[in-house]
């Protein structure tokens, strides 16, 4: 145990990181995800380039001048893009128009729609049968007389193999339903495929697969209810007006957009589980590796039309755009279920035409069939409905791009929030810091208030009187954090600005404080009320982060500081002090909280019993009345002179520069 003691001890310790090891600030992480995404995009580029007219010239929309209203508008095709891909790709797995229709219905009355997997496996026992297996090796054994060989006897070793012969069956089924699904007419069946297969082993007693049957189920009615009967077109729209609508990517519209590509990704996740329990029934194991290679290699070729491009104007804004024709949206390609159509909202602005989006539509789906097709064909993969087969890999391969759709929607509409704030940075010259935006309230409030109302730091001298020079001073400082560099020493710390109230001595009412159980002390002078606006940036709670109490004394001087809370009017409860004196420094960091405001509480104690509303009241009342926070410093050489019987001044001691 000591020799495993010791070298436990001896175990180097790793080196801790650099002070001046950087790194990255959100400005460096948020254009690296830009200049990430737009690699990405300029692949694309060149294969959209190939399906689109030769005049057209779609460009990046960091690269394309263009409006705050493009972005609107581009988030809102980007979305209509990525309803319209799903559809389709849905359509190829078996959904129909007069699916899609029964399914409106279903959403339009209120009732949700949802998409379902089931998958069911099983495995008994087939038939026995028992061969022979001769050895490699013989044996021959020779008779001779006179010298010579006679004879020669050869023999084998037979072994009885007894092999066990399992029968597999694998089925899925793909079909939507409406609520719950309880009877045959609230559901529609869109995919079901049965395979079989036999596996062989030599025992009886365990089985090569163990039967299962799954369920993945996930909510599509937002997905139905942005298509527009008749036509199928998708209408998603932004409502700008919202108080809660923000930005292209922060509104309440596009976060249900979200939480339906998010729910549907983990429910394709779990589906692609699920099947790959069929791939473990293929005859040959050796081949799965390239199975998967294969269907990766096809997924890559087929083009996801949800791409953060612009282009020219389609017209001016104060024009009208045409009605669509079935030839300019392309409504008629083949396997096309659900198409873009044209809205007032992109008249002059820089978005693609829709006719170019449907295109992009329909090359997705001629490229799905081309990749399906190849899948077909591949010596790796069973013919048909084999487990494992071409049918099964089609079937993953389609789901695995509906998923890969809403995965680049949200990349797209997070570069288009990314974009948004990479051009504010410019705009500005640097990323604004708490500390930064702090500097700005101290410039605006100097434009704003009044001289005498101005806020003022935090920083007072403690003096006896305007006619005796300052004991010390007390002040409380925010220490700036350095978030940029990990390790390093903060920023300097500065007085935080307060609103300032002042009541003097003769104008105020004596308070005490309690030394003991009978002894109270009664002091008064000149009071001060500070009212302090921290600022925080998003969620991140980090007000009073970083703050303390600082009180410095100079030479020759002492006082006391006492820190606690204003219980009342006349009454300071002191929860802790000390003497500073002869240029002591004395730095008491603070941890503040901060309680729920007036809604918060109300939201909160809305669903409690009515006693715990009311305990929760009376605690709260506490709270507001008993946690004011209170700085008192006390002098000493006055109370000292009292006590010896001096004259005032008398333990003062001061310099006078002639």
């Amino acid at each position: 145990l000591k020799h495993a003691h010791r070298k436990a001890v001896r175990r180097p310790r790793p080196h801790p990181p650099s002070p001046h090891t950087r790194l990255p600030s959100p400005v460096m992480a948020n254009a690296f995800a830009v200049t990430a995404f737009e690699s990405k995009l300029r692949a694309a580029l060149q294969r959209v380039r190939l399906v689109l007219d030769t005049e057209r010239a779609p460009q990046l929309a960091s690269e394309v001048h263009h409006r705050y209203q493009d972005k609107y508008v581009l988030a809102e095709c980007l979305t209509n893009s990525a309803v319209a891909s799903q559809v389709n790709c849905l359509a190829s797995l078996g959904l129909r128009a007069e699916h899609l229709e029964q399914l409106a219905s279903w959403a339009g009355a209120g009732t949700a729609v949802s998409l379902c997997f089931e998958l069911q496996t099983s495995c008994t026992h087939d038939r026995t049968e028992t061969r022979e297996v001769e050895s490699p090796e013989s044996r021959t054994v020779e008779k001779s007389a006179g010298g010579r060989v006679v004879a020669a006897l050869t023999s084998k070793v037979t072994t009885k193999v007894e092999e066990h012969f399992w029968k597999t069956e694998g089925k899925y089924h793909l079909f939507a339903t409406r609520g719950v699904g309880a009877v045959d007419s609230d559901r529609i069946s869109l995919l079901q495929r049965t395979s079989g297969a036999e596996m062989k082993t030599s025992s009886a007693e365990v089985a090569p697969h163990a039967g299962r049957r799954t369920t993945q189920q996930v909510n599509i009615s937002w997905l139905v209810k942005q298509l527009e009967t008749p036509g199928f077109s998708p209408g998603f729209k932004v409502d700008r007006a919202h108080t809660e609508c923000h930005t292209p990517r922060r509104n309440a519209d596009v976060q249900l957009a979200a939480e339906h590509f998010g729910e549907l990704g983990a429910w394709v996740n779990r589906v692609l589980s699920d099947l790959s329990v069929l791939f473990d029934l293929q005859a040959d194991p050796a081949l799965k590796g390239q199975v998967a290679r294969d269907v990766k290699a096809c997924q890559e070729a087929v083009l996801i039309p949800v791409l953060p491009l612009l282009g020219e104007a389609s017209c001016e804004p104060g024009e009208s755009q045409a009605e669509p024709t079935p030839s300019s949206t392309e409504v008629s390609a083949p396997g096309v279920v659900a198409s873009l159509a044209s809205s007032r909202d992109s008249a002059g602005s820089r978005v693609l035409a829709m006719r170019d989006a449907n295109r992009l539509l329909a090359e997705e789906l001629r490229a799905l069939g081309e990749q399906r097709a190849c899948l077909a064909q591949s010596s790796a993969l069973p013919a048909g409905d084999a487990p494992g087969g071409a049918g099964q890999a089609a079937f993953s391969m389609t789901l695995e791009h509906c998923r890969l759709v809403g995965q680049q929607w949200s990349e797209s509409l997070d570069y288009i929030e990314r974009l948004l704030r990479r051009q504010l940075v410019a705009a500005i010259g640097k990323e604004v810091t708490p500390a930064d935006f702090a500097q700005y309230m101290g410039f605006h409030n100097r434009k704003v208030f009044r001289a005498p109302f101005a806020p003022m730091p935090f920083c007072f001298g403690a003096r006896r009187s305007q006619h005796h020079d300052p004991e010390g001073t007390v002040s409380l400082e925010e220490q700036e954090p350095e978030s940029c560099i990990f390790g390093s020493v903060a920023g300097a710390a500065t007085p935080v600005a307060t609103l300032v109230s002042k009541c003097a001595a003769d104008a105020a009412p004596d308070m005490r404080f309690a030394l003991g159980a009978s002894t109270f002390v009664t002091f008064r002078g000149d009071r001060h009320l500070h009212a302090w606006l921290s600022h925080r940036f998003g969620s991140a709670d980090t007000t009073g982060s970083g703050v303390s109490l600082v009180a410095r004394a100079r030479q020759f001087s002492s006082m006391i500081v006492l820190v606690g809370r204003i219980a009342s009017a006349s009454c300071f409860e002191p929860r802790c002090a000390a003497i500073v004196q002869n240029r002591d420094e004395l730095s008491v960091p603070l941890d503040l909280a901060t309680i729920p405001t007036a809604r918060e509480f109300q939201d909160a104690i809305e669903s409690l019993s009515p006693e715990q509303q009311d305990f929760a009241k009376a605690f709260r009342a506490m709270q507001l009345e008993s946690t004011l926070f209170g700085v008192l410093v006390i002098h000493i050489k006055p109370q000292m002179e009292a006590v010896l019987n001096l004259p005032p001044d008398s333990l003062t001691k001061e310099i006078k520069l002639t």
